[in-house]
């Protein structure tokens, strides 16, 4: 039901601006960019049910709490990069978009470094 509502909500917007682009661009813009805030504070509100999910998982394999952190911190990253990126995008903006996702690609990898040795490692102590 709530993806009917986060459809709806963003199929309403794109039309309003749309509309709105024609008697002032900024309008439009402004339209998006609120539509998108609302959608991300919804998605937000869904990062809970992932947070219960991974300690849920945490609870039935002992796994560095540190490493949970990093995912969700990389899920974090990946959303709010993907939310500007196409933000950036819609006003027109190609190339400064590319350059968040490449940064935010970038950002993720790094931070994944740490936990791509532990795996390494503890492959290393098996073998």
């Amino acid at each position: 039901m709530d993806m009917i509502k986060a459809g709806g909500l963003g199929l309403v917007a794109v039309l309003l601006a749309l509309q709105l682009k024609e008697i002032k661009s900024s309008y439009a813009v402004y339209l998006i960019l609120g539509a998108g805030l609302v959608l991300s504070c919804w998605i937000v509100g869904r990062m809970g049910v992932i947070v219960g999910m991974l300690e849920k998982i945490e609870s039935y394999v002992p796994i560095d709490t540190s490493y949970l952190a990093v995912i969700l911190k990389m899920l974090g990253i990946t959303f709010l990069a993907d939310l500007c990126a196409a933000l950036c995008k819609d006003g027109g903006y190609g190339s400064v978009a590319g350059q968040i996702q490449m940064f935010a690609k970038l950002t993720i990898l790094s931070m994944s470094m740490p936990i791509l040795l532990a795996l390494v490692e503890t492959i290393g102590d098996l073998v």
